[in-house]
């Protein structure tokens, strides 16, 4: 497998609307003189992204045996769930992960066999590890909303331009499906919060956590002791491991500074 070089990580907060705390981050991956999207883009079009996804992963869970404060939430493109390499990563690292590990699978790359995401969930599942649907409204919401409906995830994230539209207009669509997410247990998360009137139509929604420039900007993670002392951010907090794949009791970290 090959990995791009000069790969960089870094963090960005995903803030708890009702403990109005910081309940995970996000690990992002930042490319040296390189537009990260597009680099995502053509890794998956050349058949590389299940190296890339590996090393995410692989660094992910060695940061959390560092820090067993906090929770974090890595990308894996809709065309790894299938990889023998992901799953093999993940059934053996056992190293206090545990309901600490959320895996986003993305849809940049389509999850062309929905036996295969079904399998990687259950999978994850097994080992304590939650799963997120990434970028609900980007793209083909029907499929994802199929996927939700057949096998949920423990979390649900709305796209952010698709959420502030939306919202904005009380979209039935997004109303109904707030109201689903409900119902299962499926806990929604809007992207791209960068303003109070932004945040102020999460609240109106009932969205359970936000993700956004307002909350804070990615920071590096190569440069931190540990992820939980991201620039001040946050004091950390006791955790409680989840035992059931639908909450999120991962304990929180509360705010103290906003970037």
């Amino acid at each position: 497998m090959t990995v791009p070089p000069h790969l960089d990580r870094a963090l960005q907060p995903i803030y708890d609307l009702h403990r109005k705390t910081i309940d995970h981050f996000e690990v992002l991956a930042r490319f040296a003189a390189a537009d990260t999207q597009q680099t995502i883009l053509n890794l998956e079009q050349r058949g590389l992204i299940v190296g890339h996804d590996v090393a995410m992963l692989d660094w992910a869970i060695h940061a959390l045996t560092l820090d067993p404060t906090i929770c974090l939430n890595v990308n894996v493109s809709g065309a790894s769930v299938a990889s023998p390499d992901i799953h093999r990563l993940l059934e053996r690292r056992d190293c206090g992960a545990r309901g600490r590990l959320i895996l986003e699978v993305t849809e940049t790359a389509p999850i062309g066999d929905e036996r295969a995401y079904a399998a990687f969930v259950a999978m994850a599942h097994r080992q304590g590890y939650f799963v997120a649907l990434d970028d609900y409204g980007a793209s083909d919401s029907h499929h994802t909303l199929s996927m939700l409906l057949e096998v949920p995830p423990d979390y649900l994230k709305l796209d952010g331009a698709y959420f502030r539209a939306a919202s904005r207009e009380l979209s039935p669509d997004l109303l109904a499906l707030m109201d689903m997410a409900r119902t299962m247990g499926v806990h929604t998360i809007a992207e791209k919060i960068e303003s109070a009137g932004d945040l102020a139509y999460a609240w109106r929604l009932g969205v359970d956590m936000a993700q956004g420039y307002y909350f804070g900007a990615p920071l590096s993670a190569e440069s931190l002791a540990t992820p939980r002392l991201a620039a001040g951010l946050i004091t950390p907090l006791n955790h409680g491991e989840s035992n059931n794949h639908g909450g999120n009791n991962h304990g929180g970290n509360q705010i103290i500074s906003k970037a």
